[in-house]
């Protein structure tokens, strides 16, 4: 079974000229091991602070530069999770601008992790959807669906419409810390949740004002 592996992540402060955003993300991703010539595609979503036209990564790169509207940060995680799945991809970043720092995470397949010596942490072993009428029978229903072992965990929520159940399923508990509109700077909080102990599951879930929400399981990497 093919496993999408989150190996890295974190955040910088944005540069004030946008001109700077491709540069900034690849010396990022070269602090933490990552050659240019290793990744198969970037996806970065705007809507941080800074004015300017969208950045313009170089002619090499696979990069595609988004609109941040609701819920297609989470939406561009579940994809890149497939193209890694499927073997289009092997490694994908993904950056997300929130305020004035920009939150970046990459992905790989286990045949990458092995070939370029990368250490994971965690597999982003489930994706499915919510139904916006009853929330907690959702989130009951997907982790049965997905047979997961544990059914207890970490859940953090990209949720500024106060959606999300007070009462979550049994054995779940709220990441601690602040909150975020942003999937991809939670997603990479609840990774460094699961890395120091705090848990073996995590659960990501993004719900927009209306309609069906997202929710990625995350477990600890355990190869």
């Amino acid at each position: 079974m093919r496993q999408v592996l989150w190996f890295a992540g974190g955040h910088f402060p944005l540069p004030e000229d946008r001109r700077q955003f491709p540069e900034a993300t690849l010396d990022w991703a070269r602090e933490h091991g990552i050659q240019t010539n290793w990744i198969d595609e970037i996806n970065w979503l705007t809507g941080g602070n800074r004015s300017g036209p969208a950045p313009r990564w170089p002619a090499r790169l696979s990069a595609f530069t988004w609109a941040d509207i609701s819920l297609l940060d989470h939406a561009l995680l579940h994809a890149a999770s497939h193209a890694i799945l499927s073997g289009e991809r092997n490694l994908v970043l993904l950056g997300e601008e929130e305020e004035d720092d920009a939150h970046v995470l990459a992905l790989c397949s286990e045949k990458a992790a092995a070939s370029l010596s990368l250490a994971p942490v965690a597999a982003l072993s489930a994706r499915f959807s919510l139904a916006s009428d009853d929330l907690t029978a959702g989130l009951v229903s997907g982790l049965r669906e997905m047979t997961l072992e544990q059914t207890s965990g970490l859940l953090a929520a990209c949720d500024d419409s106060g959606r999300m159940p007070v009462d979550l399923p049994g054995g779940w508990r709220w990441l601690e810390g602040e909150t975020s509109g942003c999937a991809v700077g939670l997603c990479n909080r609840l990774v460094e949740a699961l890395r120091a102990g705090a848990s073996d599951t995590g659960l990501l879930v993004s719900l927009p004002a209306q309609g069906p929400g997202m929710a990625t399981v995350l477990e600890r990497w355990q190869p």
